[in-house]
């Protein structure tokens, strides 16, 4: 599965010449930055959170933000109501 996934996009993992146009390779940036909103955003003075409150205030966040509809066409979730 993994080996079928390599030889259908390889076209896509011209590595070398994406680091000389100046593109970020590695995930590290982006994860570094949606860890440190995110705990941003939980660190609410007297909150104690568990996985699925966790996850519950996230998309409470995101549904109030109104780019869930955005978000779950994309990952082809149910739609807010």
């Amino acid at each position: 599965m993994v080996a079928r996934y390599y030889d259908k996009n390889r076209s896509r993992m011209n590595y070398p010449s994406y680091r000389r146009q100046g593109y970020q390779i590695g995930s590290g940036t982006i994860e570094s930055a949606a860890k440190q909103i995110g705990l941003l955003r939980m660190k609410i003075a007297g909150a104690t959170w568990n996985e699925n409150g966790a996850r519950l205030v996230a998309k409470a966040r995101r549904i109030l933000s109104d780019d869930w509809d955005t978000l779950a066409t994309y990952r082809n979730l149910p739609l807010a109501v």
